[in-house]
Parts: C-alpha cells; structure tokens; sequence
C-alpha cells in the first residue's frame, strides 16, 4: 500500500489598502497550490482564473488554492470609501459690500484646505468660507479621514454699485428728508 501525503497550500495575498470610490484595485496572490479560484459572497466568480483579480465593489473575497483536493482559503475584504462632497455651486459675483459665502457639508473627520488662485487661504480650515471684496478662483479641496479627496473651484467677482447721479438744478426734495 502506497500513502500519498498531500500538503495544504500556501497562499501570500497582498494586503488591501484604503480605498476610495471610482479608484481601481486589483488584488494579487501567490501560491504553491496547483489549482485555484476566487469567490465572493456568491460563489466562484466565472472568468477569474489568474492570480489576480480586478475588484471593482466594496465586499468579502477569498482566494481558493488546492493540492490533489486539500484546499486552503484565504479570505479577504476590500472596502471602497466614500467621496468626500465638494461643490461650490459654480461661479458667483456680487456688488462690493455683499460677501459671498461658500458651504461644503461639514463631516467628522474631514480636513478642509481652502485656495484663492490656487494658493493655500492661511487659517481656513472649515467647511465654509466668506469672501468680502477679493476677486479670484476660489477653491476647496477635501480630505476625508480614509485620505479619499474631492476639490471645487468656482470664479467670484465684485462689481461696483451702480451710481446715482443728481442734478441739483432741477432736483426736489421733500422736506425732513435726505438724498446722498
């Protein structure tokens, strides 16, 4: 009588890193096994039959190595984060005197890095900025606690307030009142 000892195999998978949505991860393993899989919460997934698999959703993964019919799974979860929000709302312009006010949801975690033409607006670091009497390209740049980013920019003018010109010669006013 022969025994034939099969051992398990060994699988090395590459460690997952935070992700963000609309980014790419393909996720890349080794193995000394002779034959292998990748499953998720559904079962084998069809055409994945490389040593590395594209993942394209947040979920549960396992790679399924065997040997003559010993198995070995190693299981493994990719998260793909959210997006911070970041939009100005588009372009804006205002008289001199009527600030502009610009307002990006406020989250936990998040670092707000505000920029005129884009440079860094030293000390603006929440999640609304008032503007007085500076034109420019504002911007806003995001960075969530998972290092996910998102940025806006919207252009922001002041006009002059229209004049009034009066000639005093045929201009009448009622008494107590005053014209400037």
């Amino acid at each position: 009588v022969t025994v034939t000892l099969n051992t398990l195999p060994e699988n090395t998978l590459i460690d997952v890193p935070d992700l963000c949505e609309g980014e790419d991860f393909t996720m890349i393993a080794e193995t000394d096994g002779d034959s292998f899989e990748w499953q998720d919460l559904t079962g084998t997934i069809s055409g994945a039959n490389d040593l590395s698999l594209e993942i394209l959703e947040s979920g549960t993964y396992a790679f399924v190595s065997s040997n003559a019919g010993c198995e070995t799974s190693t299981e493994f979860e990719v998260i793909f984060n959210e997006v911070p929000m970041a939009d100005l709302g588009g372009d804006q312009s205002a008289c001199l005197g009527f600030p502009v006010e610009f307002s990006v949801p406020d989250e936990n975690g998040n670092e707000y890095e505000w920029t005129l033409d884009g440079n860094t607006i030293s000390g603006e670091t929440s999640s609304s900025l008032t503007i007085e009497d500076v034109d420019g390209i504002y911007g806003i740049n995001i960075t969530n606690e998972f290092g996910c980013e998102a940025s806006s920019v919207a252009d922001v003018s002041f006009n002059q307030p229209p004049s009034l010109m009066v000639n005093e010669a045929t201009a009448s006013y009622c008494e107590g009142s005053s014209a400037t």
